[in-house]
């Protein structure tokens, strides 16, 4: 290589003759103090003399007979390899490393920096690409003057026409003094010379597309006339679309359906009412449990089956698809409920302490419970109740508390009256000890009979008795037609010792001759009225009588 420096110096000469003022100059200079002018060899002032292209003027012509020189310097061409070198050799500008070479490099501290070849210039790298090629660094534009405003980072544009760009993008940043923040800004070209900012990410890290101030509550603004978003799957071939107009909706663009909407009303509309096995809200992937929709129904799955339904006259269904029907649970908006199955019903569990499983209220106040006391149940309304003990096989009068109410519940009143009492045991009638105990009250008919207990029986006798523990009372009404005269009568419907007494209150004799009667041995002897002869009832005769006596048990 070497190193060239210089010039070429060319002159132009003329005679004064004190009126032409011009020189033709042999070059025309780089600039006009590349040129030198003497008069007979004395150096002339630059503010003598202009100089346009290749003409020389003097602002006053020379005087006649003076030689008038003018030299031009003008550059040498360069046509070898040539450096431009710092005194240690290391930082330099080269032209053509080799011969032919066409690069220029540029280098510092004896690394290269630069080169610049037919494809563009290279920073960082030896083989350009583009036109500006940087490898392993960063471009940094600033400005120094400390004051708010937007700085262009980057500008692109297709032509430049009547000094007008066209087709012009740019990346600019934006600086607040007093919060020392910036903004980068995205401007695009939307037609001829017209250039608008499109997007920014603020200071915070915010995104606005269309939008020039951020929502401070939202990390992604969109504002446009069209703010829809489209979202394309080129993998699965499934297109979808965001739009947020009027409504807020996600298109299903592939198949053309509307899939959900949000209006501005909050009012969230999902256009699939699905089915039990396959509902249209889902939760975690299972796709068979879920909520489903259907005429005016609304239905709750799991496991693909049907489980819960609202139907169209808002009644509430578990286990079924009718209401009322079997097998489920209902209740419908009048407050009517139902629990059907083959089986038990419904289970109602009270854990830890006694009280209450059942509350029954009117009009917002109690008016009865059914409820626990030791392991029993109670039911019943304020002070008036009863408590269930299956350790005795007893119900007891208490109160909804379970508190034993003794002696202060009746049963029925002397107006509202209870119809049958079926006993197989007795009862205590005014007391708790054995002689207020009844066990026994019987009514019922009885044969008399004629010689004993097994003879002949009288002929359509009437005949009845009512025993009422160990009392018995007996009525009869006899017609003697066996032929065969009488004094005992047989066949009492209860055994007895002998505790008794009979009356007859008519006979065929009337009142002059009555006829009396007493218990002998079990059985109901005759006698003439005032003494104890027997008297025999004749055949043919006819006597009504009534009697009470005890059995003996």
């Amino acid at each position: 290589t070497t190193t060239v420096g210089g010039s070429n110096n060319s002159i132009a000469t003329m005679t004064g003759d004190g009126s032409d003022t011009t020189l033709t100059l042999s070059v025309a200079p780089v600039h006009e103090n590349n040129v030198s002018v003497y008069f007979d060899g004395v150096y002339q002032n630059k503010d003598s003399f202009a100089i346009s292209g290749t003409t020389l003027t003097f602002g006053v012509a020379p005087p006649s007979g003076v030689a008038v020189e003018a030299i031009t310097a003008t550059n040498t061409s360069i046509t070898t390899a040539t450096q431009l070198l710092d005194a240690d050799s290391d930082t330099m500008i080269q032209v053509e490393e080799s011969s032919d070479e066409d690069k220029i490099r540029f280098d510092t501290g004896g690394t290269e920096r630069m080169i610049i070849d037919s494809t563009g210039v290279g920073i960082g790298t030896t083989s350009p690409s583009e036109k500006l090629s940087i490898l392993g660094g960063h471009v940094s534009v600033g400005d120094s003057t400390g004051a708010n405003g937007t700085e262009f980072l980057l500008e692109g544009y297709r032509e430049i026409y009547n000094a007008a760009k066209y087709g012009n993008i740019s990346i600019r940043s934006t600086y607040n003094t007093g919060s020392n923040a910036s903004d980068m800004l995205f401007y695009t070209a939307s037609g001829g010379t017209n250039t608008a900012e499109a997007m920014r990410i603020d200071s915070a890290g915010k995104v606005g597309i269309g939008a020039t101030s951020i929502d401070s509550d939202s990390l992604v603004h969109l504002k446009s006339n069209i703010p829809n978003i489209f979202f394309e799957d080129t993998d699965d071939n499934q297109d979808w679309r965001l739009e947020a107009t009027s409504v807020f909706k996600l298109q299903d663009v592939t198949r053309g359906a509307e899939v959900f909407r949000i209006d501005s009303s909050g009012v969230v509309d999902i256009k699939s009412g699905g089915s039990a096995s396959a509902p249209s809200l889902i939760f975690e992937g299972d796709t068979n449990t879920g909520l489903f929709h259907g005429a005016d129904t609304l239905g709750f799955s799991t496991a693909g089956s049907e489980r819960i339904r609202i139907d169209s006259s808002g009644r509430f269904i578990v286990g079924n698809t009718s209401a009322f029907d079997s097998s489920s649970f209902c209740v419908d908006q009048s407050g009517l409920g139902q629990f059907r199955r083959d089986g038990t019903p419904l289970i109602i569990r009270r854990d830890g302490s006694d009280g209450g499983l059942i509350d029954f209220e009117k009009d917002g106040s109690t008016v009865g419970s059914i409820g626990t006391t030791s392991g029993d149940l109670t039911i019943g309304t304020g002070d008036t109740g009863l408590a269930f003990n299956d350790f005795v096989d007893a119900i007891y009068p208490v109160n909804t508390s379970g508190a034993n109410r003794d002696n202060a519940v009746t049963l029925g009143d002397s107006a509202i009256r209870f119809k049958d009492l079926y006993l197989s045991g007795g009862a205590y009638l005014g007391g708790t000890g054995s002689a207020n105990y009844l066990d026994d009250y019987e009514e019922g008919s009885w044969t008399p009979r004629i010689s004993s207990s097994t003879g002949t029986a009288f002929t359509t006798p009437s005949a009845t008795y009512t025993k009422v523990g160990r009392l018995v009372t007996i009525r009869f009404d006899i017609t003697n037609t066996t032929g065969t005269g009488t004094s005992v009568i047989y066949g009492l419907p209860f055994s007895t010792s002998g505790h008794g007494s009979f009356h007859i209150t008519w006979n065929n004799e009337g009142d002059r001759n009555h006829i009396g009667a007493y218990n002998n041995s079990g059985n109901m002897q005759l006698i003439e009225s005032g003494s104890t002869t027997a008297w025999s009832l004749p055949a043919g005769y006819r006597i009504l009588g009534f009697g009470l006596y005890f059995t003996d048990d």
